[in-house]
């Protein structure tokens, strides 16, 4: 195991492989690379206790998409990132006609590279109470539910434990967070 630090899982695995004397496969640890819309994917599962250890990451599937196109500013490449990042997030979340989804905005909306989760907030269409409330015209959508945690240091407040008391009260087939993280 190394003791450098990441939130990435695929970098912790890229961390891994540098520091073992020869990149042999990673017990508990599946990774592969694709390719959409012409952004790169690096998708990482995580697959038992052995991968928890050697990557540092609970099992899980991690997924990184790699936004150069954004960022070199291309064109349509806010559409097809968009596009990518949805049908990614749709693939695996598999939902079923009528489940309801919870959306998160991480960040502090002060600091500009930190305000991607609680931008997303503000721009995602929130439809539960419409859903609920009028379903005659409302019926056929999807209820969406939208909440900005803000941070520990500007609310005092961890922010697993505001999610968790939200999810505790709404009761979502599945929880989407927005966090910002430049590596």
């Amino acid at each position: 195991m190394f003791n450098i630090r990441t939130d990435l899982a695929v970098e912790a695995k890229e961390l891994w492989q540098e520091t073992a004397e020869k990149q042999t496969q990673l017990e508990g640890v599946i990774a592969r690379d694709s390719e959409k819309n012409g952004y790169k994917i690096t998708t990482v599962e995580i697959t038992n206790e052995k991968g928890e250890q050697a990557i540092g990451k609970p099992v899980g599937t991690y997924v990184t998409i790699e936004i150069d196109k954004l960022i070199n500013r291309e064109d349509n490449a806010f559409m097809l990132g968009a596009e990518t990042v949805a049908e990614v997030i749709t693939s695996m979340l598999k939902l079923n006609v009528g489940d309801s989804v919870l959306v998160v905005g991480l960040g502090n909306e002060a600091i500009t590279p930190d305000a991607v989760g609680p931008k997303t907030a503000r721009n995602t269409m929130v439809t539960r109470h419409l859903v609920e409330k009028i379903p005659e015209h409302f019926g056929t959508m999807r209820r969406v539910s939208v909440v900005q945690s803000g941070v520990l240091g500007t609310t005092g407040i961890e922010t697993a434990d505001f999610i968790r008391a939200v999810v505790d009260k709404l009761r979502p087939d599945a929880v989407i967070v927005v966090d910002a993280l430049a590596s």
